[in-house]
């Protein structure tokens, strides 16, 4: 398994390298454009959850992005130092009343464009993302083209 790990200060500016690491590590993988756009999305909203509703932007909080690579799976997993929420109470963004609303569609996100999203909260919210690392198909042997 390989592993990347970074350690972010509590701003924004801190997203523009979680895309830069994440897109890097997407292509090392060998995900397609379309699924590393999509993943980089859901990635960078929960970084961007952690910074602003974990830690509030508190200089003295970090965020950690930590990136596992195994043979089938990649893992990634985002911890911020808050007080944590309940997944079960966030709004449902498509809901009549919420779907004009600008905010609130980070976790929907999540769930729609990676194949697990799960919360776990111990001294901050812990989040986990996961998506099937695809398989290459190999092109069978055959007779050079004329």
């Amino acid at each position: 398994m390989r592993r990347v790990h970074l350690s972010l200060a509590s701003h924004y500016e801190a997203i523009d390298l979680v895309d830069l690491v994440t897109e890097a590590c997407l292509r090392y993988v060998g995900f397609d454009e379309t699924i590393c756009e999509h993943m980089t999305l859901a990635i960078r909203e929960a970084a961007a959850n952690a910074i602003k509703h974990g830690n509030k932007q508190r200089s003295d909080k970090t965020a950690q992005v930590v990136f596992d690579i195994g043979e089938e799976f990649i893992t990634i997993e985002i911890h911020d130092e808050g007080d944590g929420f309940v997944p079960e109470e966030v709004p449902d963004p498509l809901a009549p009343e919420n779907i004009l609303k600008g905010a609130g569609r980070g976790i929907f996100l999540m769930r729609q464009l990676m194949d697990e999203v799960d919360f776990s909260f111990d001294g901050g919210t812990h989040v986990r993302l996961r998506k099937k690392i695809p398989i290459e198909v190999e092109e069978p042997a055959g007779e050079d083209e004329e």
